[in-house]
């Protein structure tokens, strides 16, 4: 007798959450301490490569998995969100080293402990989609706190750059073209856990 092979996509994307974690932590130590930026940079290009092997580890599960938990495309977004997310914490961690920053600043620190955040209703969405709890209040709040903290990231870069202006200009300009760009892709960075409250807000629709 047959019997279908039973689907470990949400297994293992509940292992890919954990690698996000991780890397929203790393990133977090090195905005706090600019002394660990090399160490950790190298740390968070190893969990890049963790994450991009999630992705095809997934992907290959939905392709032969018979009978999956959700559609396989939905899964595939969730994915692809996470993978992106950790791409871009360590893109900021690796211009951070190519810009040679010496030190952080308080829009880093700020945005660091917002993604923190961020990841942490992330993994507690996924944790409750896994259980198919797509009607729970947690989830509901969860989705919630991901829309605010992007609304504060926001806040954080337009700070940001009301501060970078009022730099001496020209001995500052290179410092504010630097900065400008990490802070836009921090801000990025929670705009994308965003999109991961947005999806889980579909999932609620189509699988509550």
């Amino acid at each position: 007798m047959f019997f279908p092979k039973k689907s470990k996509a949400l297994d293992y994307v509940s292992e890919q959450t954990g690698v996000v974690v991780k890397t929203a932590q790393v990133f977090d130590e090195l905005a706090r301490d600019f002394k660990l930026l090399k160490d950790n940079a190298l740390a968070l290009e190893r969990l890049e490569k963790n994450g991009d092997e999630f992705v095809h580890l997934i992907s290959r599960e939905v392709e032969e998995t018979f009978i999956l938990p959700m559609d396989k495309e939905d899964i595939q977004r969730l994915t692809q969100l996470l993978d992106t997310i950790i791409d871009k914490i360590e893109e900021a961690a690796n211009r951070l080293v190519i810009y040679h920053i010496k030190e952080t600043t308080p829009a880093i620190e700020e945005f660091s402990k917002r993604i923190v955040e961020s990841i942490k209703q992330i993994e507690t969405a996924v944790k409750l989609i896994h259980e198919r709890k797509y009607l729970s209040a947690e989830l509901a709040e969860s989705c919630k706190k991901l829309h605010e903290l992007e609304e504060d990231g926001d806040k954080i870069h337009r700070e940001a750059l009301r501060a970078l202006m009022g730099e001496t200009p020209k001995n500052q300009v290179l410092s504010i073209i630097k900065l400008k760009d990490i802070y836009l892709l921090l801000e990025d960075t929670l705009d994308t856990c965003e999109d991961a409250a947005i999806l889980f807000e579909t999932f609620k629709i189509k699988y509550g």
